[in-house]
């Protein structure tokens, strides 16, 4: 059977300096007219006959099903535009998405609660074979511990308060067993008034002491993150003894959440 690869599902607007605008095709009436909220559902037609996926996903002509144990499924039609701005807003949610096999994903949310340590894991899987839309949804809330909620906390909060521009790295590779990021010392490619300049205007609050460790804060999503690292300036001779050459570091970084 052949597979159908998702392609994009928009088209350029005449005006507006060339603006993405939701695809005008038919396919797509029942999606959200307003792109930057997946959820804006007040000119859409949800279909849904699962509350579950009305109230978690994004509106589609997708007629989702209740099924026994309080999840969600559907097999339909679907245009292959309505499914590429389906998929564009789930990402836009903030699931994670990952391509099982070829035409079969898996979409991810995990919402952690600090206050009641638990965290809400919602999953979306379907394949997509022939124009046919097939797949269930499920929602499921278990207790979490301190380092475990540290660790989703940072992970999704660090794409947004530390992206790749800022260190010219992308420092947001992996959580450690503490639930912090610390990465081994790296080069930077940058001096270190642009980084600090970059920090603030990601609404960072930094302190510099001895001219080398910075220290900043940052409170985002009502939590507060903290970064701590080090601009270091070594000197570096040549193995035959020729002109020394400054080279920088940033050392001892580290960026966690305080819960």
């Amino acid at each position: 059977m052949a597979v159908v690869a998702m392609t994009a599902c928009s088209e350029s607007s005449s005006s507006g300096g060339g603006a993405t605008q939701p695809c005008a095709d038919a396919s797509c009436a029942n999606l959200p007219q307003n792109p930057n909220d997946p959820f804006d559902n007040s000119q859409a037609s949800n279909a849904s006959k699962c509350d579950l996926a009305t109230q978690k996903l994004p509106a589609s002509s997708l007629a989702w099903q209740p099924t026994f144990g309080g999840g969600c499924e559907v097999s339909q039609q679907i245009a292959l535009d309505e499914l590429q701005m389906f998929d564009t807003l789930l990402i836009a949610a903030g699931y994670e998405k990952k391509e099982l096999t070829q035409g079969s994903y898996r979409y991810t949310l995990e919402t952690p609660n600090v206050e009641t340590a638990t965290s809400i894991n919602d999953t979306l899987e379907f394949t997509y074979i022939q124009g046919t839309f097939a797949g269930f949804f499920r929602s499921a809330t278990s207790a979490i511990d301190k380092v475990t909620m540290k660790k989703i906390l940072v992970k999704q909060a660090c794409p947004s308060l530390i992206p790749e521009i800022v260190f010219e790295k992308d420092v947001c590779v992996s959580v450690d067993y503490n639930g912090e990021i610390a990465p081994e010392s790296f080069l930077a490619l940058k001096d270190a008034a642009s980084i600090l300049s970059d920090l603030k205007n990601y609404g960072w609050m930094c302190d510099i002491q001895n001219g080398m460790l910075y220290t900043c804060s940052v409170n985002h999503n009502g939590n507060q993150y903290s970064l701590q690292y080090i601009y270091q300036t070594d000197t570096v001779y040549g193995p035959d003894g020729s002109a020394p050459l400054s080279v920088t570091h940033i050392t001892h970084f580290n960026f966690q959440v305080s819960i």
